[in-house]
């Protein structure tokens, strides 16, 4: 039961979730983060940060880029990562949280339905796709010469069954709903 002026001080449903209050809250998160990670302004303005600034815009949105900015900065600083374009490969978690993120540089991240993946690969930035998705969760080439049908789907829906654990052997098992 709420009292009085717990009402009276509530926000409306509308104000609370405006898209500046959200910006307001990760531009807060993303500080908050550089400091405890000690990292100052010459470690977000690196020369290879810039660029991954300039290949991620049109790829990413300004959080997904700023958070990715700041981990990528955490693991320099720690000695993890020199720089992120003399890597084979990096996979990135963006659609997640900045203490979420996940940075791989030798697997792919488990695929989980609506996450977003950043591919970092010889100096390009670009998002995993569908059929990279479900490949990732075992679904070969052949198996998907075999069943077309997969290829027919949109690249979000491909990622939502990768997502989801599904492989071919399992579509092609799975008795379908015409069956009875």
């Amino acid at each position: 039961v709420y009292k009085r002026q717990d009402l009276k001080s509530a926000k409306p449903h509308n104000q609370r979730y405006d898209a500046s209050s959200r910006l307001q809250g990760w531009l807060k998160k993303h500080a908050s983060f550089a400091k405890r990670a000690r990292l100052s302004w010459e470690d977000l303005h690196a020369e290879d940060l810039i660029a991954f600034r300039q290949l991620a815009e049109g790829t990413l949105g300004q959080r997904e880029i700023d958070a990715t900015c700041l981990r990528l900065a955490e693991l320099k600083k720690k000695g993890s990562l020199e720089d992120w374009r003399e890597a084979p490969r990096l996979i990135i978690t963006v659609g997640s949280s900045l203490k979420r993120i996940e940075i791989c540089q030798s697997a792919f991240p488990c695929v989980l339905p609506k996450m977003r993946y950043a591919v970092l690969r010889n100096g390009e930035v670009t998002l995993a796709t569908g059929p990279m998705c479900l490949a990732m969760q075992g679904v070969q080439r052949q198996e998907l010469v075999e069943f077309p049908q997969l290829l027919l789907l949109s690249g979000t829906r491909q990622q939502n069954l990768a997502g989801n654990a599904f492989a071919a052997c399992l579509l092609y098992t799975s008795p379908s709903p015409r069956d009875g």
